[in-house]
């Protein structure tokens, strides 16, 4: 596997063969692991919602190596379903700095913002 990014809320990494996204998909959940990997065959592209962790993932195809994106404190399938639209809509690769901005589109949170205690929670 090569090196990846790990932020606080948004994370990274590049797997370069099928026994390492095998070991990599081993840790999710069996729903979210059997789906990412069916529509990644199908489509060279998948993208997955955790509720249960609250975590988005996005996997891509490029050229024989797979990059794969995962975000979290993703709090509702509504703001999973923003941020693939915006990835969707991306017209240059996808880098840690559009994955922020995407998350921030998505969800109305900073990636840099902490998660924890009241400030998290957006007032109205």
């Amino acid at each position: 596997m090569a090196d990846g990014v790990k932020d606080k809320i948004v994370h990274h990494l590049v797997v370069d063969n099928p026994v390492e996204l095998n070991q990599v998909v081993a840790y999710l959940p069996r729903a979210v692991a059997n789906g990412l990997v069916r529509a990644l065959d199908e489509a060279g592209e998948a993208y997955r919602y955790d509720a249960d962790s609250q975590r988005a993932y996005y996997l891509r195809r490029e050229g024989s190596s797979l990059s794969m994106w995962s975000w979290d404190h993703v709090r509702s399938a509504a703001e999973f379903g923003d941020l693939v639209s915006l990835i969707v809509r991306l017209e240059e690769p996808l880098d840690l700095e559009q994955a922020k901005k995407v998350y921030l589109g998505a969800t109305g949170r900073s990636a840099s913002q902490s998660s924890s205690g009241p400030s998290a929670t957006p007032t109205s």
